[in-house]
């Protein structure tokens, strides 16, 4: 997917593991940075996403996550450097209780 995800718009996404490592709270979703992977022994890369649920996520909060492809993300780095991850629409998740991995 990370390579490719042209080839997942539109599609549901699986991930045994996210953990959140940036959270922005906009008027009509919430805006997420997440490691992800399927594997509790390394991630497998990161990963935007939007929430639009009540439910409030936090800074390191490990989950497993649904979510739907919906093609690629843009930002700048704190060192002004462009980055271009994978965007995600997060349509449910299930929050663990410590670190899985």
């Amino acid at each position: 997917m990370f390579r490719y995800i042209e080839d997942y718009e539109g599609v549901p996404i699986h991930f045994n593991y996210g953990q959140v490592s940036r959270v922005i709270y906009e008027d009509e979703y919430t805006y997420l940075q997440l490691y992800v992977s399927n594997t509790d022994s390394e991630w497998e890369g990161d990963v935007a996403a939007r929430y639009y649920g009540d439910q409030r996520l936090l800074e390191d909060d490990y989950i497993e996550l649904w979510a739907v492809a919906e093609g690629l993300h843009e930002y700048e780095t704190v060192n002004g450097n462009i980055r271009t991850i994978p965007l995600l629409t997060i349509v449910e998740y299930e929050l663990y209780d410590s670190s899985p991995i």
